[in-house]
């Protein structure tokens, strides 16, 4: 008899588990309108039958969706397989009868070819887990159809309007499902328009479109430039104790980055030979002295600043025309100099693979632009501006690399913000791809020119050891302090020019920060002169600002 009940009881369980309800949608209502840009504006109201909590309802939406959400609930966003996917969740479970109302917006689904628009509209995305019974949907456009649409779905493909039934007033088409839809089954509308029915061409301007392929090819131009005239020999980095061969202070700026001469730290360095000295006042007026002149054992240019620097008279007001004069045509001098030594005969020109790579980031901004913003009279003039600022932003980033180097932090900060931005833009827009491969090249761009075209022999030398002396200035041991004072009591002052040229005077100063020197031999001031290399650097970099204010002013 046991037996018996508990057989009864198994069969009754199964019976109920086979004629349990299995969730499903009772009903979905998709209403869309379709902008005169090619975006498109969906509410879908959902009604879900489950008669067995489920922890996680997942809401597919449509590749690259904007604007999203659910009437009354917060929802996390993912995506898969390129499709947005809103997924709620509930640790108690969701369960019985329940509506929801989705809100989100598809860009760039028009596309043209031989003087025809082709919208297509993703009406129901194939991601839903349950079955549909009742499938109804309205497309708004922004004038009447001008064509019959086409339907497809990926279960029943062309035959589908054989299960549908559609009626259209002016440029509101209206349909609905004469058959159940099974679980991840999609529907597609597609419409054909002449040329011109959508505003907005630049719709198609998405991941995948002219535009992406526009940006592929200026960077595949450029690293195919890279490899045939800019790329050079790799660069050593290790430390070393002595400053380049042949170099002064004020040149390490372009030796290492291109970024032409540091002035003030050639003056610095002219002082630290003897040639002049520096006086500062108590209200904070500089005064550079000649003590010497300059001959054949300095280079011709720098004979000629000199002569710009003081001319008839031995003594330069820092705030007079001359010294902005003088340090406007050291930049010139230096380059000249260094230019065709540092370089070979047969390198490229760095600005060819820059200004490849702003092409690029231009043409991304102009893609992400152009899907961000609605129609208006002042949309045109929107992406217009676009283009420029694309191509700043990329610059940005190439130059933050000679900041890093430099230890210039403005400009370092700008370049990650730039980058940052143009990322940011591209993930709202959903123009992520061209965005990043944009970007990406951006960054490569910036690394490679960093240190300008192909190298010479004698470049890659003297560029190898800028890197290693800048890394020498801030690894010092407190024994090669020691060592170096007391094999010259000047070293810190004549050591010191170079820092400042290459962005480590900070870390250098932090060596010598506590250690009492012995007096400077060419600066003085009004006040009390500074005992510890801090103290030195301290009034020295208050000069130093004065100095470039000079300069740009």
């Amino acid at each position: 008899m046991k037996r018996l009940l508990i057989c009864l009881l198994c069969c009754l369980l199964l019976c109920t588990a086979a004629f349990a309800s299995e969730p499903a949608i009772t009903s979905l209502k998709t209403d869309c309108v379709v902008t005169g840009s090619g975006d498109a504006e969906f509410t879908q109201t959902v009604s879900i039958q489950l008669d067995t909590p489920v922890n996680e309802l997942h809401f597919p939406l449509g590749a690259n969706a904007r604007s999203v959400s659910i009437v009354g609930y917060k929802a996390g966003k993912t995506t898969e397989d390129g499709i947005t996917i809103l997924t709620l969740k509930s640790d108690a479970g969701i369960s019985g009868s329940r509506t929801f109302t989705l809100h989100y917006t598809l860009p760039g689904l028009v596309s043209a070819q031989d003087g025809v628009q082709t919208l297509t509209l993703p009406l129901l995305c194939a991601k839903w887990d349950f079955p549909i019974e009742n499938y109804a949907f309205t497309v708004t456009l922004p004038e009447a159809f001008p064509a019959t649409p086409g339907f497809a779905s990926g279960y029943q493909g062309d035959v589908i309007e054989d299960y549908m039934t559609t009626s259209v007033q002016e440029n509101v088409l209206s349909g609905s499902t004469t058959v159940s839809l099974k679980d991840h089954e999609a529907l597609t509308m597609t419409l054909e328009a002449p040329d011109g029915f959508f505003s907005g061409k630049h719709a198609a301007w998405s991941a995948g479109s002219a535009t992406t392929v526009l940006i592929f090819v200026c960077d595949a131009l450029g690293l195919l430039y890279w490899l045939l005239k800019l790329r050079s020999a790799r660069l050593s980095r290790a430390m070393r104790p002595l400053p380049p061969d042949s170099a002064q202070p004020g040149e390490l700026p372009y030796l290492l980055c291109g970024r032409g001469a540091d002035f003030n730290a050639m003056v610095l360095h002219w002082a630290s030979l003897g040639y002049l000295t520096i006086t500062v006042s108590g209200e904070g007026h500089i005064l550079l002295h000649r003590r010497v002149d300059m001959g054949n054992e300095r280079r011709r240019y720098e004979a000629k600043l000199m002569s710009v620097l003081f001319g008839e008279s031995d003594v330069c007001d820092s705030a007079s025309s001359r010294y902005k004069r003088a340090a406007a045509t050291a930049q010139g001098f230096v380059t000249r100099f260094w230019q065709r030594r540092l370089y070979r005969r047969d390198s490229g020109n760095p600005v060819i693979l820059i200004a490849l790579s702003c092409l690029a980031c231009a043409l991304a901004e102009l893609a992400s632009v152009s899907l961000l913003l609605p129609e208006g009279g002042w949309r045109w003039l929107a992406l217009v501006a676009s283009l420029p600022l694309g191509g700043v932003l990329a610059r940005l980033v190439h130059r933050a690399f000679s900041a890093a180097y430099l230890d210039r932090k403005i400009e370092l900060g700008s370049g990650i913000l730039a980058g940052v931005l143009l990322l940011l833009v591209g993930r709202l827009s959903g123009a992520t791809l061209p965005m990043v491969v944009a970007l990406a090249f951006a960054v490569f761009t910036g690394w490679q020119t960093v240190h300008g075209g192909r190298r010479s022999d004698l470049g890659t030398m003297l560029i190898s050891q800028t890197i290693g002396f800048r890394r020498f200035l801030t690894r010092m041991s407190d024994h090669r302090v020691q060592l170096q004072l007391q094999n010259d009591p000047q070293y810190f002052y004549k050591t010191l020019p170079y820092a400042i040229a290459l962005g480590r005077a900070s870390g250098f100063v932090e060596r010598f920060a506590k250690i009492e020197l012995e007096p400077c031999e060419w600066f003085t001031q009004a006040e009390k002169h500074p005992r510890t290399g801090a103290e030195f650097y301290a009034a020295l970099h208050e000069m130093l600002d004065t100095l470039t204010l000079s300069i740009r002013h």
